[in-house]
């Protein structure tokens, strides 16, 4: 067990975390000469940045010795930046400046909302409102071809649905936001950790762009779609549901004005809205039923309707998915067109 190691022969090795997993005995050991137990030793996962090149359709073999590596150096100062982006903290606000110098304020929030809807379906809850809010303290942790901002925040959230409405019977949700951004790269990398205790609700993370679009460019299987932005006012009249323009995408999902373009790279959230010049990702929508009646965006359905054959309320506490849980996605926004292959190219890309 040593946490002291690099790998030979290649460049700027570097740790970003080092995670350790303790003795553990009597382990069970299934080998064809028959089951026997030992005891595991300790070890370290360390998880590093390193600089190299792979032969094309090849492969390559490292060497692991034993020598002191570079490792990020944190201090306070919540700035961090590379070619293409400069991210920092003011006045409890995300600040990003692009290479041409245009700055976007509120880069990055969060936005939470009571989910009355069911399995089928997101509904907000009647007479709710959402709530917004950033985190923006942490630290910052540089080294050599990388800078990383940590930031930490708690947000007081009521507890269910009932307490949407009262505001009272509040519980704390805790939220770590990392951005990573690497030497050469115009990806900004973002991993988001929620410790979720919170019943019946949606929660977002937003990404400001100063880009208003009409339409969403979605990748799909085997191509990419256009999607309108919605804004239908009296519904009732026309349709039985509110048409929604709440969408599901494969890897990636960009707004562009054919000045700037902002790309999402998404590695496991699925779902999206755009509002104004706001890109939303849900990141839980969270709730305790199967199926319900007469929502606020589908009345009436079958689904939730008790007084049809078959149909009745089934709860679904799993479906409240308590617990941490991790997302991970990558950003860019540039003074560029959009391009299908190099949107696909820079997805391949992330980390």
């Amino acid at each position: 067990m040593d946490k002291e190691v690099i790998l030979k022969d290649v460049e700027n090795f570097t740790i970003l975390n080092i995670e350790k997993f303790e003795e553990r005995k009597n382990i069970l050991v299934e080998s064809p000469e028959g089951n026997y137990y030992i005891d595991e030793a300790p070890y370290y996962k360390i998880t590093a940045l390193v600089k190299v090149k792979l032969p094309s359709m090849g492969y390559k073999v490292f060497q692991i010795e034993k020598s002191k590596a570079n490792m990020l150096v944190n201090d306070n100062r919540l700035e961090i930046k590379n070619e293409f982006y400069n991210i920092t903290i003011k006045n409890n606000k995300l600040y990003l400046k692009l290479s041409n110098d245009e700055v976007i304020e509120d880069f990055i929030i969060f936005e939470d909302c009571g989910n009355d809807g069911d399995t089928y379906d997101f509904s907000p809850l009647r007479n709710d409102k959402p709530i917004y809010f950033r985190v923006t303290e942490g630290k910052r942790h540089i080294s050599n071809g990388i800078e990383k901002l940590t930031l930490k925040g708690k947000k007081s959230l009521p507890e269910n649905l009932e307490d949407r409405i009262s505001m009272e019977n509040l519980n704390k949700l805790n939220i770590t936001l990392e951005i990573v951004l690497l030497e050469g790269s115009p990806i900004i990398n973002c991993r988001i950790t929620v410790d979720n205790n919170i019943n019946s609700h949606r929660l977002r993370v937003g990404i400001r762009s100063e880009i208003n679009s009409h339409e969403s460019i979605a990748s799909v299987p085997f191509g990419y779609i256009k999607r309108p932005t919605l804004d239908i006012k009296d519904w009732q009249s026309n349709y039985l549901e509110k048409p929604i323009d709440i969408e599901v995408f494969e890897e990636t999902v960009s707004v562009t004005d054919n000045k700037n373009t902002l790309s999402i790279y998404s590695k496991g959230i699925k779902e999206y809205q755009v509002v104004d010049d706001i890109m939303y990702l849900t990141l839980l929508s969270t709730t305790s039923q199967l199926g319900k009646p007469d929502l606020l965006y589908r009345p009436g359905r079958a689904s939730g309707d008790t007084t049809k054959q078959g149909h009745i309320m089934m709860p679904t506490p799993l479906a409240e998915q308590k617990g941490i849980k991790k997302f991970s996605f990558g950003i860019s926004i540039k003074e560029e067109n959009f391009n299908e292959r190099v949107v696909a190219k820079r997805y391949a890309n992330i980390k």
